[in-house]
């Protein structure tokens, strides 16, 4: 077992252009995660009109505590970002977090 995680990391880490988050939040993953950009927009600026917040930018703290209020039911009020949330790992979360947080802030679409 040991031989594939090495192949499989590899994989990940290739698929997403040495980040593994950049391929969560651009193309999702498996366990029901939708991209990030469905939602929160191509350039991840928000999208004031389904009432998603900008994500570009944050902190990485800032989004691996958020991701973690809205898995346990005690932040948010969008289902399908509760099932999102708790469908990723926390490595996914990092990674996810780490990726937002190298991108740059803009004004929300």
């Amino acid at each position: 077992m040991r031989r594939l995680a090495l192949p499989l990391l590899a994989v990940l880490v290739d698929a997403a252009g040495s980040n593994p988050g950049a391929s969560i939040v651009q193309h999702g993953a498996p366990g029901g995660i939708i991209p990030c950009k469905v939602c929160h927009g191509m350039q991840l600026q928000g999208n004031a009109a389904m009432g998603a917040p900008p994500l570009a930018g944050l902190p990485e703290g800032t989004t691996i505590a958020a991701l973690a209020a809205i898995a346990a039911g005690q932040q948010g009020k969008n289902f399908a970002m509760r099932d999102v949330a708790r469908a990723l790992t926390p490595v996914q979360r990092k990674a996810v977090a780490a990726y937002l947080a190298g991108l740059k802030r803009g004004p929300a679409s």
